[in-house]
């Protein structure tokens, strides 16, 4: 059975979704109970500021945005964990820091450092070749080839020892892992690049 209805939304702007304004949900990162996006703040030039903001109903794939952008905004809607990662790295605002921190004498945030024991090291080369191949069948289209190579390099990883990375190096282990279950599970060339990328 087949029903034809229209939905009214009491959030967004004037209650009509069709008017609101709205991001993909691929833009949006969540903290706790904070929701924020990655801003183009110019032109051309590849930065980015972080922004909070305050979500309303979800449609499809969009979220209405209640407050905290204005029509014309640019915002990320895809990698936006690389985007946030980077920031992390470089000590600036990001999900996990929203406050800057305490920058040393060569402008780097001691909680920002990645430091990898020499053991870690040594295993993690042994899983790169891995890694080059799926890089290789991406290259030459191969979305069969990519999943596999996404599979054994995943079982691979399991068998490193990430005990003794700090939390930013097991954040984006964790991160890679995540991502290398997305590229093994999809026959989307397209999704696999992005998850790649």
């Amino acid at each position: 059975m087949f029903v034809k209805g229209s939905i009214q939304s009491s959030k967004g702007t004037g209650g009509d979704v069709s008017e609101s304004l709205m991001v993909p949900a691929t833009a949006v990162m969540w903290t706790g109970e904070r929701s924020v996006v990655y801003l183009k703040v110019n032109g051309d030039t590849p930065i980015f500021r972080i922004r909070e903001v305050e979500l309303g109903n979800r449609n499809g794939d969009m979220f209405v945005v209640n407050s905290g952008l204005q029509k014309g905004y640019e915002v990320v809607t895809n990698g936006t964990f690389s985007v946030d990662a980077a920031a992390q790295l470089q000590g600036k605002k990001s999900m996990m820091n929203q406050k800057q921190e305490k920058e040393n004498r060569f402008g780097e945030s001691e909680n920002m450092k990645m430091v990898f024991p020499d053991s870690f090291k040594k295993e993690f080369k042994s899983v790169l070749p891995s890694y080059f191949s799926i890089k290789n069948a991406l290259v030459l289209g191969s979305a069969n080839q990519v999943s596999e190579y996404a599979k054994n390099l995943s079982e691979s990883l399991v068998s490193i020892n990430e005990a003794d990375l700090n939390d930013m190096g097991k954040l984006h282990f964790s991160r890679i892992e995540e991502l290398l279950g997305k590229v093994a599970s999809s026959q989307d060339l397209k999704y696999q690049r992005g998850y790649f990328y």
